[in-house]
């Protein structure tokens, strides 16, 4: 399994195609990783690899702080359970924007 970034690209009509492990959807991902250790350790490492992209592109609070991984990993879960036909991606971004809104109170 490929780790880092999806590669995203825009089509004419403003639909996204995305690659790689966040392309998968969340139902998708929560059957991987129950599956295989190895699997599910590939996807905390595209997890950890897209979120530090994400936040070192967008401005504001760090919603991830040192020594707090598994607990993320375990909200991505859980965010993932909410919303299982949508991609893993968006269910981390979803998540990120949450926290964000949270730190900025």
């Amino acid at each position: 399994m490929a780790i880092g970034l999806p590669l995203v690209c825009a089509s004419p009509t403003g639909a996204k195609t995305q690659f790689g492990p966040g392309a998968v959807t969340c139902e998708t991902f929560l059957k991987n990783i129950r599956k295989h250790h190895a699997t599910g350790q590939d996807y905390r490492n595209w997890i950890a690899g897209f979120l530090s992209g994400f936040n070192e592109t967008l401005p504001g609070p760090d919603a991830l702080k040192e020594g707090q991984q598994d607990q993320y990993f375990r909200a991505v879960e859980n965010k993932c359970k909410a919303m299982p036909s949508q991609p893993l991606s968006d269910a981390i971004i979803d998540l990120e924007m949450e926290l964000r809104t949270k730190l900025g109170e």
